[in-house]
């Protein structure tokens, strides 16, 4: 009789341990977005940094041909 009631105990703790709440609150939690007022803004920099890099090694690629031709 012991034995069984640690086992239905095991298994109630099991089932609990299982339980979906946990996820949803962390799903929840992750859908709510904080207003960021400057994030356009923040973008737009992001944006204009990864293109100045981009012209940059452009522009160092030509001149390395440039060089290589004997220019």
């Amino acid at each position: 009789m012991r034995s069984f009631m640690l086992i239905a105990a095991l298994a109630l703790l099991a089932l609990s341990a299982c339980s979906d709440k946990p996820a949803e609150q962390a799903e929840a939690k992750t859908k709510e977005k904080h207003f960021n007022p400057w994030e356009d803004q923040m973008k737009a920099m992001d944006k204009a940094k990864n293109l100045e890099k981009q012209l940059q090694q452009e522009a160092e690629d030509v001149d390395k041909k440039v060089r290589d031709l004997g220019g």
